[in-house]
């Protein structure tokens, strides 16, 4: 598995997420694991929006 790949796939994901919000839809769920959450790599906000930090972050888990 390229971690690389699997990262920008998630991204990619998110982003269209974060359109289909900014264009008035209505926010997707995505299962995120609550590690990734407590350590702050993945964030949601109050409309659903999601970030997540640089590849490089997650090397340190």
């Amino acid at each position: 598995m390229n971690p690389q790949r699997v990262y920008d796939t998630i991204c990619y994901a998110m982003q269209l997420i974060n359109h289909k919000i900014d264009a008035g839809g209505k926010a997707t769920k995505l299962f995120i694991d609550r590690d990734l959450i407590a350590l702050g790599l993945v964030s949601q906000d109050e409309q659903g929006r999601y970030a997540i930090a640089p590849l490089e972050e997650f090397a340190n888990i």
